[in-house]
């Protein structure tokens, strides 16, 4: 693809819906993190590369710092870097009553959506900060509905 930023746009939570429709439309190289979904996260990649583009699915457990680090040196190898990063991995934790909500499950929830998107992000911040060689770049963050459906619903 011509005019192609450095690097890889990475995309958390890429394998369906609202993060498999942004790579869906990227026009740079994508990489798809994931932690389930793994046939659904090549069937997008599959579609990219159909079309032309270049597209890499690597599994992660965002919550999981090395798995982070490992998953982003792998992007460094394939692409030469980030571009762009795409925080879209949540975890709603169990639909209950706050009350009801067991310590182990909160935790579960903080370190996949606010742990596991730091990760990210700080890894993706090494490589496009100009101040360590790389050219800049975008971090976006989102939530869904999804996240607020779920969890302490009528707490």
């Amino acid at each position: 693809m011509t005019g192609e930023l450095p690097g890889a746009l990475v995309i958390t939570g890429g394998a369906n819906g609202i993060g498999a429709r942004i790579a869906l439309r990227a026009r740079c190289p994508v990489t798809i993190l994931h932690r389930t979904r793994a046939d659904e996260a090549a069937e997008v990649v599959s579609t990219i590369e159909r079309t032309g583009g270049r597209a890499l699915t690597l599994p992660a457990d965002i919550k999981v710092e090395a798995d982070v680090a490992r998953a982003f040196a792998a992007i460094d190898r394939v692409f030469g870097g980030v571009s762009g990063l795409v925080n879209n991995a949540v975890d709603p934790g169990p639909r209950c009553r706050l009350a009801e909500l067991a310590a182990a499950d909160l935790e579960r929830v903080f370190r996949t959506n606010v742990l596991g998107a730091f990760f990210c992000t700080r890894e993706a911040a090494k490589r496009m900060s100009t101040k360590n060689g790389g050219t800049g770049g975008a971090v976006v963050s989102m939530s869904s509905l999804f996240a607020m459906k779920t969890g302490a619903p009528g707490a």
